[in-house]
């Protein structure tokens, strides 16, 4: 299995950022450091959890996660090795060999020794407060994409995936999953765990393996979906994008379609060690050995546009598609707008119920995967490479509705370059930049409006969006850097608190934490000192 890891990005010099989700009416705790060891302050700066900690991590509900040890900040990845509850007193004590890393809402625990080789994992859930400590039956523990809905997915020491119950550590879902899924986690209260299966012809030749995918309830229980529908994403919002045979298309050989039958009977099919195909073909399940026919032109048909995607609710009625027009398309966004691309390259986007907004019209750089552009805050930023690329491309920022509401290209008249860095913000705001540094302008559906021009230096903007560091309008200000010194602008780029720092955080729970001097302080909005670094 391939573990998505979880980055921490270290802004300041021995500054931990992390999820700072106080539960609500809880007091909010920060982190302080004093004499090079870290503890916990009050919102009045008061001391309330002695430093003695060679890092720790801004506290999620109850518990925060604490290193006993020096870390390295630009070390991959940084886990803990100990967690605390708001008193200070571990609900999970540091163990040779142990190490920790924060997920979501669960604590990952993993046992590796070194010298035996020996590898296996527990967890801890957040809500619960259960902790099952690592033991050999569990391989590897999937915690990414986790939402707390559901079981949690575990990989046991034969290879086989199931889930255990997160607040008892029982096995609600039996491990009987033998291949690997990248959405096995419970999301909105579905899964979809794989199984290996292997696709043979009549006479037991092997074609190929794959895995077949199941979409699961957090009972273990299938979700029926209309023959010959296949889920290809998680459920998110609802909705799943599938794949099916499109019925009677003109020229296309499809499942149901009678021609399809007398294909195989009219034409003899080979391998290309000369191997006959004797049709029709079989799945075969890699522990029973059990036979199941199976459509081969789901497997070998080479006109692909006989299958199409579309957009279905988890009942499994259509809100759009299959269209064989669709070459790929992705799962509902944050906002539930679904990006998809045609066979010639080009892409566009719908809404929630299916209703193209942009017909597919934007190439986009695909840096080695595939790309999409996704809303955030009712707005899309992308880089279209278009008609005048090699020369230039040009950066968009789309409404939900599908209006171009800007557009530049990246190297317009007089040679300077231009990009928009990272995605629309809260409010409408958005940094972008030249060859003079960072800009901020603010986005509507009529258009778009310089805030500032771009007077920022390299260190804010781009560099902190892509690294997801989140630098962001955090309680209405945002840390920006001018003149080599740190301070902070509200949304009208108007100064709030002047440069003075040598490096500033994002505001969180009316504080935020800024070096100056050599010194860690924590501020608040008017920029007074609540705690200073002895």
């Amino acid at each position: 299995m391939k573990r998505l890891m979880l980055v921490w990005v270290i802004i300041l010099c021995l500054v931990p950022l992390g999820v700072w989700a106080e539960e609500e009416n809880a007091p909010a705790l920060y982190p302080i450091r004093e004499n090079g060891l870290w503890g916990y302050m009050n919102r009045a700066g008061e001391v309330v959890i002695m430093p003695q900690w060679a890092y720790v991590w801004p506290f999620d509900g109850e518990t925060a996660l604490v290193s006993t040890v020096g870390v390295s900040p630009y070390d991959f990845p940084i886990c803990g090795d100990g967690v605390i509850d708001r008193d200070g007193q571990y609900v999970i004590a540091p163990q040779e060999h142990v190490t920790i890393e924060d997920y979501l809402t669960v604590y990952g625990v993993s046992y590796y020794n070194s010298i035996t080789k020996e590898s296996y994992e527990g967890f801890y859930d957040k809500v619960s407060g259960f902790y099952q400590p690592p033991i050999p039956e569990y391989n590897f523990i999937m915690l990414w994409g986790d939402d707390g809905i559901g079981p949690i997915a575990i990989e046991n020491a034969d290879g086989l995936t199931g889930y255990v119950d997160r607040t008892t550590g029982e096995t609600g879902i039996p491990f009987i999953y033998t291949g690997e899924s990248d959405d096995v986690c419970f999301y909105e209260g579905y899964a979809r765990p794989a199984d290996d299966i292997t696709i043979v012809d009549a006479n037991g030749v092997e074609m190929m393996r794959g895995a077949h995918k199941h979409l699961i309830d957090t009972a273990g229980n299938e979700i029926a979906l209309p023959e010959g529908m296949i889920a290809v994403t998680p459920v998110i919002n609802g909705c799943v994008v599938f794949i099916m045979a499109v019925p009677e298309m003109e020229g296309n050989v499809t499942a149901g379609d009678e021609s399809s039958e007398d294909s195989t009977d009219e034409e003899e099919w080979y391998l290309s060690d000369g191997t006959k195909i004797e049709f029709p073909f079989y799945s075969l399940d890699r522990i029973t050995g059990e036979k199941t026919e199976v459509d081969w032109h789901q497997y070998f048909d080479e006109d692909e546009s006989s299958f199409g995607y579309g957009l279905a609710r988890i009942d499994g009625s259509i809100l759009y598609g299959p269209d064989p027009d669709i070459s790929y398309m992705w799962e509902p966004d944050g906002e539930s707008m679904i990006c998809f691309e045609s066979w010639d390259d080009l892409w566009g986007h719908m809404d929630p119920g299916g209703n193209i907004m942009v017909t597919p019209r934007y190439h986009l750089p695909s840096g080695g995967e595939r790309p999409r552009y996704v809303f955030s805050h009712g707005y899309a930023v992308l880089e279209d490479f278009g008609e005048k690329w090699p020369e230039t491309s040009r950066w968009v920022i789309l409404s939900a509705a599908g209006v171009e509401v800007f557009s530049q290209y990246r190297q317009p008249e007089g040679g300077s370059t231009f990009r928009i860095c990272g995605d629309v913000l809260e409010n409408g705001l958005v940094w972008y930049e030249t060859a003079d540094g960072y800009g901020l302008m603010r986005t509507t559906d009529e258009g778009t409006e310089d805030i500032s021009s771009p007077i920022y230096e390299r260190s804010l903007g781009c560099e902190l969006y892509e690294d997801d560091t989140e630098c962001r309008f955090s309680e209405g200000l945002h840390p920006v850097k001018q003149n080599g010194l740190w301070g902070y602008i509200d949304e009208q780029a108007q100064w709030v608190i002047p440069p003075q720092y040598d490096s500033a955080d994002n505001f969180r729970d009316s504080l935020a934490l800024v070096e100056k001097d050599g010194k860690l302080m924590y501020i608040d909005h008017g920029g007074a000192v609540v705690w200073e670094e002895r």
